[in-house]
Parts: C-alpha cells; structure tokens; sequence
C-alpha cells in the first residue's frame, strides 16, 4: 500500500477492470469496479485504508459470475447497492460489506427510503 494516484487508477482500468462508481464514506473514498473488486483510499493522507478486497469472495457468493454495471450508496441507512444486468446485490457499506439481500430478474428501479 501507499500513497494513491490517477495514474495507477487508469493502469488498473487498463487491465480490464472498469471503475464503475465511487462514494465518499467517512472520510473516504470507495472505489468499485466492474470485478466486484473496492479500494478505500483516505482523502487526508492519499493512502489506501487496507488491501483492495473483492466484495463477492468476503460474503462467499463465488458462483455469481456477472460483471457489476451500477452502484448505489445511501449514507442514511448504511447500503449500497451493486446492480448487474439480471439482479442486485446490496450490502452494508459501513466497511464490513456484509451481504444483506439479492433481488432477482424484473428490477427496474431501486429507491432507497
């Protein structure tokens, strides 16, 4: 770990994986990519909070193969929510990630209330 840059952020995106949204959360910055894959970097020092952690492999879903197109965060009630084409997956964004549910096929819309 150490100090993070723009530059090894598009390096990332050169591999392949595709940064598809970012949120502030106490102080820092959750990156998530399109591979399940979150990065916390401290916006007071640049660093990085921890190791990058794929937010699948933690809650053990290894069989859901789909690319991550969207994410959501609602600071209110601790959420975020991950879309793919076919369902959602929504976890606690308070730095655990925990699984709480999966929606399935038919999902137009989440609306977090």
């Amino acid at each position: 770990m150490g100090k993070w840059s723009f530059e090894e952020l598009a390096e990332i995106e050169n591999n392949g994986f595709k940064l598809i949204g970012t949120e502030v959360i106490n102080g820092q910055v959750v990156l998530v990519f399109n591979n399940f894959m979150v990065r916390q970097i401290d916006l007071a020092s640049l660093e990085e909070k921890q190791l990058p952690f794929n937010i699948l492999e933690i809650n053990k879903l290894f069989s859901f193969k789909e690319p991550a197109i969207d994410i959501v965060l609602d600071k209110e009630i601790d959420m975020i929510a991950m879309a793919t084409q076919s369902s959602i997956l929504i976890f606690d964004s308070n730095f655990s990630f925990q699984a709480i549910i999966k929606i399935g096929a038919g999902i137009e819309r989440v609306v977090f209330c």
